[in-house]
């Protein structure tokens, strides 16, 4: 029997459960100029994990604290992620809501996360935006606005 070489970039579209082999660009799913004009602290720096052993995501952070992450998760984690921010809804906590106008679909939870599902995307989006290191609902609805889906 011939053992065959797989490699960690080749396992990405398997785990985000995409039938197209390229990976997912978090960073580029919004410009550096929209997040720079909502963060509004100044230059942002990004950093990205590329697909080199963990699933796609992109930070921004400016020099105020603002910051904003979007990290690319397996599209079957919509559903259960919907489920478990709903349970975890903390008394006195908005509840998780419906966000239109996002994607095919979009939550955002109590903690302030929102959880979009790309119409025809074979994965699924997290998003947090924060103000001064706090999380900032409508920040974060804001940028998922942006998003270039």
């Amino acid at each position: 029997m011939k053992a065959s070489r797989c490699t960690i970039a080749a396992l990405i579209p398997l785990l985000v459960g995409a039938s197209d082999p390229r990976p997912v660009d978090a960073c580029g799913l919004v410009s550096a100029g929209d997040v720079e004009q909502l963060l509004k602290g100044g230059t942002v720096r990004v950093d990205a994990t590329g697909n080199r052993g963990s699933l796609p995501s992109c930070s921004y952070v400016d020099g105020s604290g603002n910051a904003l992450s979007i990290v690319v998760l397996p599209t079957a984690e919509f559903a259960a992620t919907k489920a478990r921010a709903e349970r975890a809804t903390q008394p006195g906590s908005p509840p998780t809501e419906a966000v239109s106008g996002i994607g095919a679909a979009a939550y955002l939870d109590d903690l302030g996360y929102l959880l979009i599902q790309p119409a025809g995307k074979p994965y699924t989006l997290r998003l947090l935006a924060s103000r001064q290191f706090v999380s900032d609902r409508a920040l974060t609805v804001a940028v998922g606005h942006k998003l270039k889906l």
